[in-house]
């Protein structure tokens, strides 16, 4: 089992505000339509906020295979270690030969996106991607980037400055860019409010034209 180690961060229960649920679904429709320039054929989501992403992409991109891998965590202090499950049958025969897409709620030092494309790449598939919703970086804060690039041509272990420049010219750019209250927000498990608060928007937004 792969460790991957990460402080928790402090949380907040407030909800979006409403000028960053605007700028999120005005910029939305594009993001999706670079996320779908990959041509991810299945959804690999760790954890259950990536749960909730994954749903929501899925639902755009019209991707019938959405798999989750389950998170084990030993705390130790404000430390904690995650373990990845062992062998998935299912997984391992789908993602076979298949382009998939890795989905997470935030990412700090690209570490456990590592770990993650490390376990699906025992499985042979034919590349892996990754996007999240939230990237946190030496204080400065980016909603929703899609690492498109393959991982075996990124050294994700430098930290987040590194990783990014890394993939400069991979990636659509930052959803939204924000403050650090605003991804505070963003990084809650509200994810699921905020997601319907956006597509209301863009019901709205098509029943206008």
């Amino acid at each position: 089992m792969a460790a991957i180690k990460f402080v928790r961060s402090r949380e907040t229960s407030k909800l979006p505000a409403e000028d960053v649920t605007a700028r999120f679904a005005g910029r939305l429709p594009s993001f999706i339509a670079k996320v779908a320039e990959y041509k991810p054929e299945i959804i690999v989501a760790p954890g259950s906020s990536g749960r909730i992403v994954a749903y929501f992409l899925r639902k755009h991109l019209g991707i019938k295979k959405v798999f989750f891998l389950s998170r084990a965590f030993k705390r130790r202090g404000r430390e904690l270690t995650e373990m990845l499950p062992g062998g998935n049958p299912l997984l391992e025969k789908a993602a076979n030969g298949k382009r998939v897409l890795v989905v997470d709620d935030f990412a700090i030092s690209g570490a456990s996106g590592a770990k993650v494309a490390d376990y699906l790449r025992r499985m042979s598939p034919a590349s892996v991607g990754f996007m999240s919703m939230t990237h946190y970086r030496h204080g400065r804060e980016e909603a929703l980037s899609l690492l498109s690039k393959k991982y075996r041509d990124v050294d994700l272990g430098e930290g987040m400055e590194n990783w990014n420049d890394s993939l400069r010219g991979h990636s659509p750019g930052p959803m939204v860019k924000n403050s650090k209250g605003e991804v505070e927000i963003l990084r809650t498990d509200n994810y699921r409010i905020f997601l319907k608060k956006v597509e209301a928007l863009l019901e709205e937004s098509r029943g206008k034209k």
